[in-house]
């Protein structure tokens, strides 16, 4: 997994690019870092490009989502398809995240 971010305004923006697995978990410390930016008002995933997630990936998010629901930050989840997208509805991701196609 390749990732970039903007912070626009209150709110960043990760772009994530290739595949979401257990060898990135590095990767998501690094992203959690960014729930320290100061009036952080949302955390935006934008998912268009990610081409596969496995089952630690998707444990990646609900991690992210435990860190911000703590500190009152709520993140999103856009742009997934495919499979992907295919992957969420199966395990109702979106009961937990906010989740926009």
């Amino acid at each position: 997994m390749e990732f970039t971010t903007h912070i626009i305004s209150n709110i960043v923006e990760v772009y994530i690019f290739g595949r979401l697995e257990f060898s990135d978990h590095d990767k998501i410390h690094q992203i959690v870092k960014f729930l320290d930016v100061p009036n952080l008002e949302c955390l935006s995933f934008e998912l268009s490009n990610l081409e596969f997630i496995d089952s630690t990936g998707l444990g990646m998010f609900l991690y992210i989502q435990e860190v911000a629901q703590k500190m009152e930050i709520p993140i999103i989840l856009r742009g997934a398809r495919g499979e992907i997208r295919s992957l969420f509805e199966l395990t109702k991701l979106d009961e937990i995240i906010s989740i926009v196609y």
